[in-house]
């Protein structure tokens, strides 16, 4: 019922920055490491982790919508344009070779 009434607490705090969200997550990792050494059920932990990895892959990718692009922007860029390299069809135009 604390531990309960500690993570009740913990959820209405405002909002975190991502630094602070990740310090805290790092923490408890750190903590299950631990706890599943200290017992012994290290494999547990594992499968717990790949699917929550597995999960939150997933829904990753299902939120992703792909966008598409008909028209993109067309960038003129300023100064002197790169030197151009011509293909095998085309005749050489240089000063040494005629």
């Amino acid at each position: 019922m604390i531990f309960y009434n500690i993570l009740l607490f913990r959820s209405q705090l405002p909002v975190k920055s991502s630094k602070a969200i990740y310090a805290e997550l790092f923490g408890l990792s750190k903590k299950c490491i631990n706890c599943a050494l200290k017992t012994n059920i290290q494999h547990e932990l594992v499968n717990l982790l790949k699917a929550f990895i597995y999960d939150a892959q997933n829904k990753n990718i299902q939120e992703v919508e792909p966008f598409d692009v008909n028209n993109p922007a067309i960038i003129k860029h300023k100064g002197r344009p790169p030197k151009r390299f011509k293909s095998n069809v085309e005749l050489s135009s240089s000063k040494g070779s005629k």
